[in-house]
């Protein structure tokens, strides 16, 4: 879990937090992936995802020898973790006023035993999608030569070490074949990926007023701190103004 000055929900957030999990959270024995989501182009169906999921196919990385990744028809998305939602946003309707971000964590956490919270930090959210592309194809068509990939056509994607196959129904066996490397570039998650945020994001600048007001009225002394340090988002330049005050 984290909030808007961590990081955002791009490509490259969401592509982080896969890698994370493949590399620190399931058993070495585990070959083969499933995945599950929606189409939203910004996070789960983009170019800079599926060369993520070809790379770690295709360099045997974390032990992985497949992924099969579904997405399902649009108004027929619900899915099992969609219950666990519905389940922390009653726990959290019990709650009358919540100030800090680790009231959230803990609120999960004790949703159920089930549930494992991750408090993430820009240490392990990397510029996937600049580092990857060189290796990649701009245009990619079928094996067949007759077929261009589309990314949005597809509603199933099967990486394996042979290349990746895509249907457009997801139990059809009719499935094409597409090599998404340049010829004779070699597959492999390049080293020293450079992180994608090396400072505090700063909040657009009605909602950092809103808050900075709000928090000077009801949020109590011993956490008005964590308003102090928030940064507001600079739109005429690249730097953040940071407006801190005295404590008391």
């Amino acid at each position: 879990m984290y909030d808007e000055t961590i990081a955002k929900k791009g490509k490259n957030d969401v592509i982080s937090f896969i890698n994370y999990f493949l590399k620190n959270l399931i058993s070495p024995n585990v070959k083969e992936i499933y995945l599950f989501s929606d189409n939203c182009s910004g996070q789960n169906k983009n170019n800079a995802l599926f060369q993520y999921l070809y790379t770690v196919v295709k360099s045997n990385l974390y032990g992985i020898k497949q992924i099969i990744h579904r997405y399902p028809e649009p108004g027929h998305s619900f899915l099992p973790n969609d219950r666990c939602f519905g389940r922390i946003e009653k726990k959290r309707k019990r709650l009358e006023r919540v100030y800090l971000p680790e009231t959230y964590h803990e609120l999960v956490r004790n949703t159920s035993k089930n549930f494992k919270v991750i408090k993430v930090t820009q240490d392990i959210i990397f510029n996937f999608s600049d580092n990857l592309k060189t290796t990649f194809k701009k245009t990619v068509s079928g094996v067949d030569k007759n077929s261009k990939f589309s990314i949005m056509a597809y509603r199933y994607m099967e990486y394996n070490s042979e290349g990746l196959y895509c249907s457009i129904l997801g139990h059809s066996t009719a499935k094409k074949k597409f090599v998404l490397e340049k010829k004779g570039q070699e597959v492999k998650l390049p080293e020293n990926l450079p992180k994608l945020y090396n400072a505090v994001l700063g909040i657009k600048s009605a909602k950092y007023t809103d808050a900075q007001n709000l928090a000077s009225k009801y949020v109590p002394p011993d956490c008005i701190w964590f308003y102090r340090n928030l940064v507001e988002e600079n739109t005429n330049s690249d730097e953040i103004i940071c407006m801190s005050g005295d404590d008391d």
